[in-house]
This record gives structure tokens, sequence and C-alpha cells, in this order.
């Protein structure tokens, strides 16, 4: 598999939201999506990824860790898209604040 950077996820983001507009399989508009319900998709994609962590710890995995962690970044892309937040200021941001708590 080919890696995306962050550009190709939100091009990617963009594409999906144009081609479906009105809506998406799962029901929900993309394009006219609240950020609070983003977020809710969010909490509901942790809680995903929560599950299939534990799975794999206690041996009942099915590999789904990478599929939820692909999940949740898209979701935190397409916040960062609704807010306008640059994805290099906000990881800038991230590990100025890792660099205080560590150092």
């Amino acid at each position: 598999m080919a890696s995306l950077g962050l550009g190709d996820i939100f091009t990617a983001i963009d594409e999906l939201v144009a081609r479906n507009a009105t809506h998406l399989s799962s029901g929900v508009c993309m394009a006219d999506a609240m950020p609070v319900t983003a977020v809710g998709h969010l909490a509901d994609e942790v809680d995903e990824l929560y599950e299939a962590v534990v799975l794999h710890h206690i041996g009942d995995g099915d590999g789904s860790i990478t599929d939820e962690i692909g999940d949740v970044l898209g979701v935190l892309c397409h916040l960062m898209r609704l807010y306008k937040v640059e994805p290099e200021t906000a990881i800038a941001a991230c590990l100025e604040k890792f660099k205080v708590r560590f150092d």
C-alpha cells in the first residue's frame, strides 16, 4: 500500500464529501455535518478502537486496530477541515505540550 500524507487524506475526504453530498451509506451527510455530530462520531470511533485494543489483548482480536485507527484519523481530518485547523500547527502544539510535560 502506498504511503499517504495528510494532504492526500484531506483530498480523499474532499472527494468523498463532493461525491456523497446528500448522504453516505451510513445515512450521515458529511457535507452538512455539524461539528458536534462529528465529535460524536469521533467518540464512537474511539470506542470502537478501544474495543479492538481490548479484544487484541485478550487474544480475541481480528486485526482491526489498524482499521479503527484509520477511522479515528478520518474523523479527526474532517474536524480539522470544519475548523480550518492546519495539521502541522496542531502537531507542533502537541509536541510542544509533550516537551513541557516530560522535559
